[in-house]
C-alpha cells in the first residue's frame, strides 16, 4: 500500500511542475520568432540568485511564430516559480538574430513566464526594430494565468 501512495505522489509532483503555455507573437510585431530559451529562476517574489543557465531553443523542428501567430508547448516550471525567456528572430533574410547577442543590447532577459494561479499561461510579446539603438528588441510583453 505504501509503495502505491508514494508512486501516486511522484506523479502528482510531476504534474505540479508542468505548465501549458500559449506563446503569442503579437500582430504588431515586425519579426517572426525562431527561438525561445528558458531559464528557471525559482520561487516568484524572491531575490535568490539562480544557479544555471538558459536552455536550448524550445521550438521544435524549425518552428517559427510569425507576427499574429502563436504556439502551444509545455514547460517544466514548479508551481509558484517563474522563468525568464529570451528570444531569437528571423532577420528578414532567413538568418537568425538572438536578441541578447546584438551589439549594445541591454536586456539580458526579454520577459517572464510564471506558474502561478493556473497550470495554463498565456504569454505574448511584441518584437520591433529600435531605430535609436540599431537593434531588435521586445517592445512589450505580458504573462497571465489561463489561455486566451
Amino acid at each position: 500500500m505504501f509503495g502505491f501512495i508514494s508512486c501516486d505522489n511522484d506523479s502528482k509532483d510531476s504534474k505540479d511542475d508542468t505548465l501549458y503555455v500559449k506563446f503569442i507573437n503579437n500582430s504588431s510585431s515586425e519579426y517572426a520568432i525562431t527561438s525561445i530559451q528558458i531559464f528557471n529562476m525559482g520561487v516568484a517574489g524572491t531575490l535568490d540568485e539562480p544557479d544555471g543557465e538558459f536552455g536550448d531553443n524550445i521550438l521544435d523542428n524549425g518552428i517559427t511564430i510569425a507576427p499574429g501567430e502563436y504556439e502551444f508547448f509545455y514547460l517544466e516550471i514548479p508551481k509558484s516559480n517563474y522563468a525568464y525567456y529570451r528570444l531569437g528572430v528571423d532577420d528578414g533574410s532567413g538568418g537568425e538574430v538572438l536578441l541578447h547577442e546584438q551589439v549594445d543590447y541591454t536586456d539580458t532577459y526579454e520577459g517572464t513566464i510564471t506558474h502561478w494561479g493556473s497550470d495554463e499561461r498565456t504569454v505574448s510579446v511584441t518584437v520591433k526594430w529600435y531605430d535609436s539603438y540599431d537593434y531588435i528588441y521586445v517592445q512589450s510583453w505580458s504573462d497571465f494565468a489561463g489561455i486566451e
